[in-house]
């Protein structure tokens, strides 16, 4: 389940968590954790949101 989360953030614009994430296990982040990751970083919000500010997806904001 978290690796198909991984993808979908990647197609609603998060990139890899980087080091100013801060954030080792985060779902975003490059490599798999053990325990698996919960939570999405900052960053990936940041990410997000500039997703739904550029692209305005309609099926997404209704």
């Amino acid at each position: 389940a978290v690796t198909m989360t991984h993808e979908i953030g990647h197609s609603l614009g998060m990139a890899h968590d980087g080091k100013k994430c801060n954030c080792n296990t985060c779902i975003m982040s490059p490599v798999i954790s053990d325990p698996p990751a919960e939570q999405f970083s900052d960053c990936s919000k940041k990410y997000y949101q500039k997703f739904l500010t550029d692209r305005n997806p309609q099926c997404i904001v209704n």
